[in-house]
């Protein structure tokens, strides 16, 4: 872990807002490859940005969110 930590603090650095958690797990996904890691990252974030949180006002789309396994509701 120690060997990872300058590559999970660039990440952090990168991504305001991430945590050193979310950034290794992203590092390890793309088998410590930083730039890979920072790409699927940055993907991820911008779903995120667009996606969530889904309205508790909007059931239809709430409703293919729960499909998917995927669904974080705000009180409206």
């Amino acid at each position: 872990m120690d060997k990872c930590k300058p590559c999970l603090q660039e990440l952090v650095r990168r991504f305001p807002g991430c945590s050193a958690d979310v950034a290794h797990r992203f590092f390890v996904a793309r088998r410590h490859n930083l730039e890979h890691a920072a790409t699927m990252l940055e993907t991820h974030m911008a779903w995120r940005k667009e996606t969530l949180p889904v309205s508790r006002n909007e059931p239809l789309v709430a409703a293919e969110f729960a499909k998917v396994g995927r669904c974080r509701l705000t009180p409206g």
